[in-house]
């Protein structure tokens, strides 16, 4: 999945942190590792688009993402494309069937991503 003309540049930041921290011990040089890293319930990119913020956040151990779209902002600037995909379509539960995909064979959930939320609790279709 690739958000088309998105801004490159969007400030990051973790919301809701939780208790634990991880650590990170990839490869052997010890100046790569991450220790004590702070976890979240939330992951926000600020301005992905004007006025546009895109959430991660996991919703029964499945990744799941909304954009956030502020009053005045325009909600057709948000473009997403799948690449070597031939197909979208979704299934009787609102899923997202991407096809031909060789590890993945849907993304669930898709009523939370098919939605724009709106500052004032509206919801607007996504046009993908």
């Amino acid at each position: 999945m690739k958000l088309l003309g998105a801004n490159l540049d969007a400030e990051v930041s973790g919301l809701e942190q939780l208790p634990g921290k991880v650590n990170y011990f990839i490869g052997n040089d010890s100046k790569k590792w991450r220790t004590d890293v702070p976890t979240y319930t939330k992951v926000e990119y600020e301005d992905v688009y004007p006025g546009v913020k895109l959430l991660y956040y996991g919703n029964q151990g499945k990744l799941e993402y909304d954009f956030v779209v502020s009053p005045g902002a325009d909600p057709k600037t948000i473009q997403i494309a799948f690449e070597g995909v031939d197909s979208l379509r979704t299934d009787d539960k609102d899923d997202l069937i991407l096809r031909p995909l060789p590890a993945i064979s849907a993304c669930t959930s898709l009523s939370s991503t098919r939605k724009l939320t709106v500052s004032e609790k509206k919801s607007l279709p996504l046009m993908c």
